[in-house]
């Protein structure tokens, strides 16, 4: 529904071409017709490029929402203002067929910026956005809890963000997510993150306190999980031996305890392991895992120190 409304958007503003609008929106099948048109309708507005693109208005008013919420603009930003609506051409922001599909404004100068009210939530308002990344700028505030309907990948690394994670209840294709070094507190919302098909979660670095909350199991397509280097405590949940993609799992710099699982074994993709600086008190002969990991055994054996 996203990826039609988004595309429905933008024909929209074109009167010579709103009827394929409509059709796109009946079933498949009466779609014919129309898709043949369209792939050169496609293929003519990339030669033209993103950047020649006309902003679509709804877009170029949560950019502007977005500018006014900060504190200060910052050389990041600079040619954003409402004395150029074409914001397709914006630093930091590229477009499909008018609408704001990626804003990367990773480390653009906005350190000691604060999101006043509505400010960051007016970017969740951006239908066709799929890629967000906000890091090494040092903003703080809240992130919002809604909204980013069509977002993929995210990254808001490095800066000062507090209160929940953002979890993107409703981001039906929600791949990355990046949100080390900042400050968000309480605990993980496993249950929406799973609802996607997550294949990154970097929480490292935070200040997330609790258990490691069971459901990641039901993470199907999870590759990477960094919890590393926030207050979480309590033994292992048993799911979390049974992520089939699993590759690197780090969680050390925690208060983690109880003994490793021998079912750690069957994580048969893992290459990257690292539960150092916890308080777990397995034997390492008992686990069965020495001749798979030997280095993850090393530093587990000399770096965990139960009390």
């Amino acid at each position: 529904m996203t990826t039609r409304r988004c595309l429905c958007g933008a024909l929209q503003e074109m009167s010579l071409l709103s009827h394929f609008c409509l059709c796109l929106q009946r079933k498949a099948g009466s779609c014919c017709r129309c898709i043949r048109f369209l792939h050169v309708f496609v293929f003519v507005l990339h030669i033209h490029g993103g950047h020649s693109q006309m902003c679509d208005p709804a877009d170029l008013a949560s950019l502007l929402a977005f500018s006014d919420g900060l504190d200060r603009m910052g050389a990041g930003l600079v040619g954003w203002g409402p004395n150029d609506t074409s914001c397709c051409s914006w630093t930091g922001i590229s477009c499909d067929l008018g609408r704001v599909v990626e804003l990367d404004l990773s480390n653009r100068s906005l350190s000691r910026n604060s999101f006043r009210g509505v400010a960051v939530a007016q970017l969740g308002r951006l239908p066709c956005l799929r890629r967000l990344d906000l890091s090494t700028n040092g903003l703080v505030g809240a992130f919002p809890a809604s909204g980013f309907p069509a977002i993929e990948v995210v990254n808001v690394s490095s800066n000062g963000f507090t209160g929940p994670h953002p979890a993107f209840p409703g981001a039906p294709n929600l791949t990355v997510l990046d949100i080390t070094g900042n400050a968000f507190s309480g605990g993980i919302n496993v249950t929406a993150l799973c609802a996607s098909p997550v294949k990154v979660l970097r929480f490292s670095a935070n200040a997330f306190s609790g258990d490691v909350p069971a459901g990641f199991g039901q993470c199907k397509l999870l590759n990477d999980l960094f919890l590393d280097g926030n207050g979480l405590t309590g033994s292992l949940p048993k799911d979390l031996y049974t992520i089939p993609e699993l590759r690197w799992l780090s969680l050390q710099e925690n208060q983690l305890s109880g003994s490793l699982d021998k079912a750690l074994g069957n994580l048969s993709k893992l290459t990257l392991i690292d539960l150092s600086y916890n308080m777990f008190f397995t034997k390492i002969r008992a686990a069965k895992i020495r001749d798979k990991y030997p280095a993850f055994i090393f530093l587990t054996h000399f770096l965990n120190k139960p009390r």
